[in-house]
């Protein structure tokens, strides 16, 4: 399937709005009724489809105000590293955290530490004289097995999500909309990529998913 064309600036702004105003109103409202009762009470209108980008601004506003939208979290170091302060965090931190990630997003099965030395143990192998090393923190003092060994863990998450976009792709309708796109995620049909905020201006979603 062809990269969808990008829809012109009004649109992309519509498409943000949009899903701005699904997400904090479902921040407010457990049922849908009262979400679309509330729209209508500020616009005349039941549907963000109805609405122009001035009325769904007004609601993002609004929302904004009330505190229903708030920035994404941030994602989080391993547990293992989480709390360190940023001067102590090291490069076998970052790998730790890449791993978690990595099992977070389903790449992964084995989030343990045991499972990460054993990885680093097989990469590290063919560029260390055959002997692999398994404890991260040992290879502080062979920065280049060490950066080499996050650098491949960044290219395996890489390949896996470039994969995925195709794949996903592949489940959208040709000519779907922003408001099509956002279902599918929300039904968990097709998983949320930064190129859908590109393509039909869909911020992530995460907190929206059932």
């Amino acid at each position: 399937m062809p990269k969808p064309n990008k829809h012109p600036k009004g649109g992309r702004m519509r498409n943000m709005l949009q899903g701005l105003v699904h997400k904090g109103a479902k921040a407010l409202f457990d049922d849908d009724e009262l979400r679309r009762d509330w729209q209508q009470q500020r616009t005349g209108h039941r549907s963000c489809k109805q609405m122009t980008i001035e009325q769904l601004d007004s609601l993002v506003e609004e929302l904004r105000r009330k505190g229903a939208l708030t920035p994404a979290p941030r994602k989080k170091y391993s547990p293992k590293t989480r709390d360190l302060p940023s001067s102590q965090k090291t490069v076998a931190s970052k790998i730790r955290a890449i791993w978690i990630n990595m099992h977070q997003e389903g790449i992964i099965d084995d989030p343990a530490e045991s499972a990460i030395g054993k990885y680093a143990k097989r990469m590290t192998a063919p560029h260390n004289d055959g002997q692999g090393i398994q404890n991260l923190d040992w290879l502080w003092s062979k920065p280049k097995l060490e950066q080499r060994l996050l650098e491949s863990l960044k290219q395996w998450r890489k390949r896996v999500w470039k994969q995925w976009l195709k794949e996903d792709l592949a489940k959208i309708p040709t000519g779907s909309t922003g408001e099509d796109v956002i279902a599918l995620i929300k039904a968990k049909t097709i998983r949320y990529h930064h190129e859908f905020y590109e393509w039909w201006g869909i911020a992530p979603l995460e907190e929206e998913s059932s």
